[in-house]
């Protein structure tokens, strides 16, 4: 889920949970939950499917996500995430759309003076009032992902580097576009580890 508040950085973490195999086909969850200095916090559950083609040569997938977003001004919203996987041994392509299940919300309400007209013997104060609200907005991304082959039979064989772009809007509110950048590496059969840095036209940039 996107927010328009201005994140510096942040940082989570991410459980990959086989749940059955046959040899060619994988079923698992994926939990994810993540954190930034603006005080936002989000849980993502999921869960998907990868198929193994006859000749290995490559894999296919598709998985769902429920995400749960807490923003900086306390207001909780949904979202369901959907994408699709081509996966190969040195090359990884990824598409996801994002759908808000939640409506706007108000983040505040204030009264606001417009002036003073007389109105007979008195003088009349002209109020007005400006509400501050979020908006979920609905969205896109597209990642492309190649292996580090430079680093083949070292302890970070498995380094992978992406580049993507995403797109986000919404009735009435200004649209965001960006691009992202991320390295993964798994130095341990158990332990992967990462890092992203992105720029986009409302938060700028955050890592």
């Amino acid at each position: 889920m996107r927010s328009s508040v201005p994140i510096a950085a942040w940082g989570g973490a991410e459980v990959f949970l086989p749940v059955s195999w046959n040899g060619q086909t994988l079923t698992f969850a994926d939990l994810r939950f993540v954190a930034d200095d603006a005080d936002s916090r989000e849980i993502n559950a999921g869960f998907g499917l990868r198929h193994v083609a006859d000749d290995g040569s490559f894999i296919v997938g598709g998985y769902g996500f429920l995400d749960r977003r807490r923003t900086p001004s306390g207001n909780f919203y949904t979202q369901s995430t959907a994408g699709a996987e081509f996966l190969t041994e040195n090359w990884e392509l990824r598409g996801n759309v994002y759908a808000p299940l939640s409506g706007e919300k108000t983040v505040s309400e204030d009264t606001l003076s417009e002036g003073v007209t007389l109105s007979g013997t008195g003088l009349v104060a002209n109020l007005a009032t400006e509400t501050v609200t979020e908006k979920p907005m609905f969205g896109a991304d597209l990642e492309v992902g190649a292996k580090a082959g430079f680093l083949k039979d070292t302890w970070f064989d498995e380094t992978w580097v992406y580049g993507g772009v995403y797109h986000f809007d919404a009735a009435n509110v200004q649209s965001m576009e960006g691009t992202r950048f991320r390295v993964e590496t798994a130095p341990l059969e158990w332990l992967r580890l990462g890092a992203e840095a992105q720029h986009d036209t409302i938060r700028c940039e955050t890592g």
